[in-house]
């Protein structure tokens, strides 16, 4: 192979890392920001009037709580991958993996398909199968070392 193509390869490989640190950074955002809404959640009197007020804010609270682990996790595998990290990579995998199973088993509901989900699951899906592509571990891989 000559020089000039595995420059090439090499600069398609980093673009495909950048695009999923963008991904990650911006998943990772989105999990922050649910944080504050579902605490504010807590305090509104819709919720507070609700038939069962204080299972639905404590489930509000366990939610948060869930999105800030996230968020937490999500940001360290987006700064690892930023420095080519391999468990970087292994972790970001596993998040859009473990993402698209538990919306995958969320995905039937009363034998029919709960087509909201399906939409939702489905850019997890592809982050997944966009972690797992060849070239993309081979870049990361290549640039750990």
């Amino acid at each position: 192979m000559s020089e000039n193509a595995k420059a090439a390869e090499n600069r398609a490989g980093h673009g495909r890392v950048k695009l999923l640190v963008a991904v990650q950074i911006l998943t990772g955002l989105f999990y922050l920001g649910c944080v504050p809404f579902l605490l504010y959640l807590t305090t509104t009197p819709q919720i507070h009037r609700g038939y069962d007020a204080a299972s639905a804010i404590y489930g509000l609270r366990i939610g948060a709580l869930v999105c800030g682990l996230l968020a937490v996790v999500t940001l360290t595998a987006a700064l690892g991958l930023k420095k080519n990290k391999l468990w970087a990579y292994k972790l970001g995998a596993g998040i859009a993996w473990f993402m698209t199973a538990i919306l995958g088993l969320g995905l039937f509901d009363e034998r029919s398909v709960d087509w909201e989900v399906l939409w939702i699951m489905l850019p997890y899906l592809a982050l997944a199968v966009f972690f797992l592509l060849p070239n993309t571990r081979l870049q990361i891989r290549a640039s750990g070392r």
